[in-house]
């Protein structure tokens, strides 16, 4: 039986018709559907604290879930974007 956050994503993902088609959100925000946690942004184009490695590396050794995005506005830079991480 699925849970409720597998039940979401999955009409989420067949709405838009793939993955690479979803547009809008925030990781953070899939973070906390999908794990019920709590979660805390960093915007790396602002100034980030200087302790940033850090709070990172602390929250590596505790197995928190850190996940990162681009601000993608071209339908055809997502595709490129995507073609190129697949390649990978």
């Amino acid at each position: 039986m699925q849970s409720l956050s597998e039940t979401f994503a999955s009409h989420r993902i067949r709405l838009a018709g793939c993955y690479e088609a979803l547009s809008g959100g925030l990781v953070s925000e899939a973070l906390t559907d999908f794990t019920g946690g709590l979660t805390e942004r960093f915007n790396f184009a602002n100034e980030l604290p200087d302790n940033m490695f850090q709070i990172m590396y602390k929250a590596k050794k505790k197995g928190s879930l850190m996940g990162c995005s681009i601000d993608v506005r071209s339908t055809v830079l997502l595709c490129l974007i995507t073609q190129a991480v697949r390649t990978l």
